[in-house]
């Protein structure tokens, strides 16, 4: 079913306008939409688009920089204001344009948002989680972490640890290609033969590395996973992740 100008409105129930223009990436020359989940290789995967989109417009090659990479303003990807909300509209219909996106397993990629956000000693992501829980606590802890993410909801909830379901607009996209971080460099390197016919470029392995996937024991514990599950039902059953945690320690 074809996307409205009536029907776009419906994006804002799952994130705010401002993010919504932050987290579409659009190339209107190499014919395609990449949506982006925080934390699912993002930076790795911006990086590689923007390079390559940099150079098939003869400009500048991005710099590698963390800020840079995440600096919209910086990018040669347009945002969907950039281009009209008539053309991407009519983009977001066109069977020619890809739309795709990368995800992640809802245990290694919440406990990475932890790892990452939260240890980093940040002001903010502290003072929202005690705010949410009604707390003044200088150190966070993980299961702390999780029982805020329970009380918020997917549109109120940071998009490092949003639901995917939610982070990608529920069934409004029709998605021609949804790719995994736990199989990164081949799903990768699929999306870029299909968008440019051919191999080009590399993959700029960027981004900061939590080894979230080496914790597990060391941060979940039965309730924690119990409640993990639960708050990611739908990234559980929509991208067909398995739901016990002991398969994803095999």
């Amino acid at each position: 079913m074809a996307i409205t100008k009536e029907k776009i409105e419906e994006f804002y129930k799952f994130m705010s306008p401002r993010e919504f223009e932050y987290h579409i990436h659009i190339s209107p020359l190499n014919k395609y939409i990449y949506f982006e989940v925080p934390k699912a290789a993002c930076s790795t995967i911006k990086a590689t688009l923007q390079e390559l989109e940099a150079k098939t417009l003869g400009l500048e090659i991005p710099s590698k920089e963390m800020s840079v990479i995440h600096n919209k303003k910086l990018s040669p990807l347009k945002s969907p204001s950039d281009i009209g909300l008539d053309e991407f509209l009519a983009m977001l219909n066109a069977e020619e344009i890809i739309k795709f996106c990368f995800v992640r397993n809802p245990y290694t990629r919440v406990m990475s948002a932890f790892l990452s956000k939260l240890s980093w000693k940040n002001s903010s992501y502290k003072q929202q989680i005690n705010q949410i829980l009604g707390l003044t606590e200088e150190t966070i802890t993980f299961a702390q972490f999780i029982e805020a993410i329970s009380k918020t909801s997917p549109k109120e909830m940071n998009p490092h640890w949003r639901n995917q379901t939610h982070q990608l607009f529920g069934e409004l996209v029709n998605y021609n290609f949804i790719g995994r971080l736990e199989n990164l460099n081949q799903d990768l390197e699929q999306i870029l033969k299909k968008i440019y016919k051919q191999e080009e470029g590399r993959i700029n392995n960027s981004g900061r590395l939590t080894g979230s996937e080496k914790k597990l024991e060391e941060y979940y514990d039965e309730e924690i996973e119990k409640k993990v599950r639960k708050i990611y039902e739908e990234d559980f059953k929509r991208f067909n992740y398995p739901e016990e945690l002991s398969k994803l320690k095999q």
